[in-house]
């Protein structure tokens, strides 16, 4: 048994709430099981209401395989579980005291629907990369749906949540610098660009010439000798980032760092950031990129291919916009940025072709981005029980 299967009956009320009885045989009526707590520290379940005692009891609910837990885990020492109201173990062996008074304990053994808990352990225990790629079939293919469009809000949230806390003082302009920058890079060297992006930021660049703004990027990035980046006056100053930062293992030649720092001075000078950042939506981004890069195409060493742009629309011109719609709180434009995956061809890597060895594959960018999310939060983590898909399947 495992706490994470308590919650998951709990949550979808597979238990009788109706007929419940604390270990001292006292009637409890859960009125409202509460929200699960799957990010925050803190008690499994809050805002629960429950009629007990003849009493309307609100509060938390924590959950734990054995009552003694409850001292185990040092919740006496925390006063985040002061406001625990219900304690729901698989086995009671301990009498808990809260705020000096018991706390009151539902003991979920012999409530347990054995059958149910072997199928979901077999899910659980699953070595697949994809735990139900031999059930897939079994399921409405709505229900996949519903998680794709969860796991793509999800993903994107993600993205902007993990460069929130740097990025938050900054100005649209400089955000956006950022996310390319990090595009750029790839999941390999988005810190080395994120790091070239502290050194000189927008701010900073914008007061020079485009050959200057292009010179002093490829310098600061360390990859290039001071020769090979001339006419650049002594009073800048900046420190070099050491080649040793960026990496080139598993990358292709087109990927390696000495091929990305080129292309994306040569990006940052003939973008137009107030143009891009304050004034297009994300299909007008879409056009403007196009035609601009198209321009840079021109010279062999900063040619863009399409994968290559196509790669920055997902991953960083988007996240920007989403970023932007959560600054603005406008719902629209993130309706704006779905449409736009829509119509944007799919990637191609490792994850998607495990989807489609199952059959599942992805028509657009919007599918390809949602497949990875699935499998990177919640396939690859066993997360079943937190996917439409999976609970589903496991609640038959």
């Amino acid at each position: 048994m495992t706490e994470t299967y308590i919650h998951f009956i709990w949550k979808l009320k597979r238990l009788p709430f109706h007929a419940l009885q604390t270990t001292k045989g006292k009637p409890v009526y859960i009125l409202n099981n509460g929200i699960h707590n799957i990010s925050e520290s803190g008690p499994d379940f809050f805002n629960a209401r429950m009629h007990y005692d003849h009493m309307e009891w609100a509060g938390q609910v924590e959950m734990h395989i054995k009552s003694s837990d409850w001292y185990l885990h040092g919740h006496h020492r925390d006063k985040a579980y002061n406001n625990v109201m219900l304690h729901v173990v698989y086995e009671h062996d301990r009498e808990v005291i809260v705020n000096g008074t018991e706390l009151p304990t539902i003991e979920v053994k012999h409530l347990i629907d054995t059958a149910h808990y072997n199928n979901w352990e077999q899910f659980a225990k699953a070595m697949k990369a994809i735990p139900c790629e031999d059930a897939l079939h079994q399921v409405d293919p709505v229900f996949l749906k519903v998680m794709l469009h969860r796991a793509v809000a999800d993903r994107f949230d993600r993205k902007v949540n993990q460069v929130l806390y740097m990025y938050d003082g900054l100005d649209n302009q400089a955000v956006l610098y950022n996310f390319i920058a990090r595009a750029f890079g790839t999941k390999v060297n988005a810190v080395p660009f994120e790091l070239l992006t502290n050194q000189l930021p927008l701010v900073v660049l914008k007061r020079l010439n485009k050959t200057l703004q292009r010179n002093l990027l490829v310098q600061t990035s360390g990859l290039y000798p001071s020769e090979d980046a001339p006419g650049l006056p002594d009073c800048f100053g900046t420190q070099k980032l050491h080649p040793s930062v960026w990496k080139r293992k598993g990358l292709r030649p087109p990927s390696f760092p000495e091929k990305r720092i080129v292309q994306f001075s040569a990006f940052v000078a003939a973008c137009d950031f107030e143009l891009l950042a304050e004034y297009l939506l994300p299909a007008e981004a879409y056009n403007y990129l196009v035609a601009f890069t198209g321009k840079m195409n021109q010279h062999p060493e900063e040619v863009l291919s399409e994968n290559l742009l196509n790669q920055l629309l997902i991953n960083a011109i988007l996240p920007y916009f989403w970023f932007k719609s959560l600054r603005m709180s406008d719902e629209n434009l993130q309706k704006f940025v779905l449409e736009l995956m829509e119509q944007l061809r799919p990637e191609d890597n490792f994850i998607l072709k495990k989807w489609g060895k199952i059959g599942v594959l992805a028509a657009n960018a919007y599918e390809s981005q949602a497949l990875i999310e699935l499998y990177n939060e919640y396939c690859s983590r066993k997360k079943c029980l937190n996917c439409q898909v999976g609970v589903k399947l496991l609640n038959g």
